[in-house]
């Protein structure tokens, strides 16, 4: 996750996806999410864990608001 979020602290675009993290189960999604966010909450990044299995208006929310 780190050289990700320091990638993407380089980059000036914004509002637009610019990384996407593959995994194999729901709980690694959490885990991953919940370390973008640690790491990350002094950067201007956002961040969203989007899997099967549960309602898609809450998950197309989220996109919606500029995760990136």
């Amino acid at each position: 996750m780190l050289p990700i979020l320091q990638r993407l602290s380089q980059n000036g675009v914004k509002h637009v996806l610019r990384a996407l993290v593959l995994v194999p189960t729901r709980e690694l999604a959490e885990q991953v999410l919940q370390s973008a966010r640690t790491y990350g909450r002094h950067l201007e990044v956002s961040a969203a864990a989007i899997y099967g299995g549960v309602g898609m208006e809450p998950q197309t929310r989220a996109l919606a608001r500029s995760v990136a």
